[in-house]
Parts: C-alpha cells; structure tokens; sequence
C-alpha cells in the first residue's frame, strides 16, 4: 500500500519510498493495528529492512499472544503480548500511537465482546483480539475484561461504574479515566459512557472503553 495511506500512528517515514507494508486479515483491523514487520523494523529496530525482518521471523523467536508467528504482515493491536525472546512487551495505546511497555509476565488483558451458549454449563466468550474461550459459569459479560495465562482465566475485571478504563478509540484515544455512568441507547447503538479524565467528563461510546487494572497499568497514560 501507498505510505501517504497508511494509518498515521504507524512510525514511519512518509517521505523514504513510495509503499509499506499492508497488515494481512486477522485479529485487529488495519484502523487499529500495525504490521509485525514494522513493529520490528521501525518501532524496535531490530531490523533495517524487510529481508532482515523476514530472517527474524524464521528464526522462530517471535512470539504473539504466546503463538509463534512468522508472517510478517500479521496485525499486531491493542493488549497484545510480543515475546522476542526472553523479552516481552504488551501494545498499549497512546493518542496517536500504539506504543509497548515492557512486561516481565505474559498475561493476556482480553475483553468480551460476544457471548455464545454452547450447552449446558458451556459458554464460549469471544474476544476483542479474535479468540475466544470456553467457560463452564455464565458469570461473565460482554465489555467485561479477562486476563488469561497460560490458556487459563486469572483474573476478571468487570464493566461496572468506578472501574479504571483505557479509551480505545476516537479522539480521546489512549486516555486513561473511570467510569462514572452508562447511557444506555436505543436500538442497535451502541450505550454511552461518561468517563472523568484529569478532572473532565467525557462522553464515549462503550466499544471504546477497556476496563483496566490499576495493578498493572499503574502509571499508564496517554
């Protein structure tokens, strides 16, 4: 694709060719991840160019959600866990950004965004990073965030007024607030959300908001 289209947070030089990378179809749309290359090459620099960034990938070291990837236009977005080695870094956001803060786990921070009853006593969650995993209790909801290691649930941090919550989308992206109340809409739309952050309420629709742990994102903003 054309650099000039490319999404503007990726950190690239507009101006040093005429193409980049497009990310292939996966988990994250385009609007909202970047390619694993130039996570690599330009976000890292552990590469100069694709050719260097490919002879990583082979090697077998990189690792994305716990899942070997060697493709290098796989999409990388928001909570995702990149292991490159010993070293692991979880994608967070900045207003204009994905940016990575290094992390000495690999949990998984992965929100709800579909339910789905397979049986009795057997619900299978869909999750915002394109995977989803079976439950044996119906105690959880849609907006809520699960934190997985080692394909097992650790922890639940419900959508519920008073949480901590990432702003993952619009203009206010990558701010982090708490929830103060839900407007629900009618029809197909989707509820609102007042957010305070730094002191000023805000108001967004609840697919942006991410709840959050104040534990492992103490210090996080935009």
């Amino acid at each position: 694709m054309k650099r000039s289209s490319s999404p503007i947070f990726w950190p690239i030089k507009r101006k040093a060719g005429k193409y980049v990378v497009r990310t292939k179809p996966g988990p994250h749309n385009m609007e909202n991840s970047m390619p694993l290359a130039i996570l690599l090459r330009d976000e890292l620099g552990y590469a100069t160019n694709i050719k260097e960034v490919k002879e990583i990938l082979n090697q077998g070291i990189i690792k994305v959600n716990g899942i070997g990837r060697k493709t290098y236009n796989f999409p990388i977005g928001l909570m995702d866990v990149i292991s490159i080695g010993n070293e692991n870094y979880r994608v967070l956001l900045s207003r204009k950004s994905l940016k990575l803060l290094k992390i000495t786990d690999g949990m998984q921070f992965t929100k709800i965004v579909g339910k789905k009853v397979l049986g009795k006593n057997r619900f299978q969650l869909n999750l915002h990073n394109g995977t989803n995993i079976e439950v044996s209790k119906d105690e959880y909801k849609t907006g809520d965030v699960i934190v997985i290691e080692k394909n097992k649930i650790v922890l639940l941090i419900p959508f519920k007024k008073g949480a901590t919550c990432l702003i993952s989308g619009g203009r206010n992206q990558g701010k982090t607030g708490k929830i103060i109340e839900v407007i629900p809409m009618p029809g197909s739309q989707p509820d609102n959300v007042y957010i305070e952050t730094n002191k000023v309420k805000i108001r967004i629709p609840k697919n942006y908001v991410f709840v959050i742990n104040e534990k492992y994102f103490a210090g996080v903003s935009e």
